[in-house]
């Protein structure tokens, strides 16, 4: 490589050199030298150039070495990212919804636990029903909330006299939660069982019955998850307390 002295013999012209005559270059071939020629041809040398000028060509020739992206590179880089993206972007909505459907299991199977615990502590009769205000009972979506509660007249009803344990009002945004007794009030009995109130609830989003979740709820009063037949014709849809197949719809 050569040195910078040779770049300032072809750059600076010597007292000898006539006006108007253009001084041979040291490197013609290089881009730099014809790019920056009027700059440098603009200031007259009359002896060896400054340490100032050498300076400047140096500065110059860093400059040259900092290149951006032409437009073909762009494009293909674009490309690569679109790609990359559309992916990608379906695993990780799945990843979200998964999650949505399991927050909202847990969160029912804390209730429902701490309902069962406190009848068999109190010695009293527990209801566990939908509520959109945790003040009323009503039939419908859970996902829109429920509460747990201590009755004491056995009415199903929350009275001024009767103790809230827990309760969740909330939205469940595109997430539906059943329950598969008529009614929507599950009972934990004085001793923590469910007889005649038993059953399965579901978790459901838009894509249907085969990634539903549930909650099933025995008679003894036991929660556990619903899980899918291991059969080898098993359609991997999790199952209800009776053995069914959960339904979204």
């Amino acid at each position: 490589m050569e040195s910078y002295s040779s770049v300032l013999v072809g750059l600076c012209p010597s007292p000898a050199t006539s006006v108007g005559v253009t001084p041979t270059l040291a490197r013609p071939s290089s881009l730099l030298h014809i790019r920056f020629l009027p700059r440098f041809f603009s200031h007259s040398c009359d002896g060896p150039c400054s340490r100032s000028s050498k300076g400047e060509v140096k500065a110059v020739m860093k400059m040259t070495r900092n290149r951006g992206f032409t437009l073909i590179e762009l494009m293909v880089t674009l490309s690569v990212v679109a790609v990359l993206l559309s992916a990608g972007v379906p695993s990780f909505s799945a990843m979200i919804k998964n999650n949505r459907l399991v927050t909202e299991n847990y969160a029912l199977r804390t209730v429902l636990g701490a309902a069962r615990s406190e009848a068999q502590t109190q010695r009293a009769t527990v209801i566990v029903c939908r509520s959109a205000n945790a003040i009323d009972c009503s039939t419908g979506d859970w996902g829109a909330g429920y509460m747990a509660f201590v009755d004491l007249d056995g009415d199903d009803q929350l009275d001024a006299d009767e103790q809230v344990l827990q309760s969740r009002v909330q939205n469940a945004q595109g997430i539906a939660i059943r329950y598969s007794q008529a009614g929507d009030v599950l009972r934990f009995n004085s001793n923590g069982t469910a007889l005649g109130s038993n059953g399965t609830f579901t978790f459901c989003d838009d894509r249907g019955d085969s990634e539903a979740r549930g909650i099933i709820v025995s008679a003894v009063g036991a929660v556990r998850a619903a899980m899918a037949s291991e059969e080898e014709d098993s359609t991997h849809i999790v199952q209800d307390h009776m053995g069914n197949d959960v339904s979204c719809s």
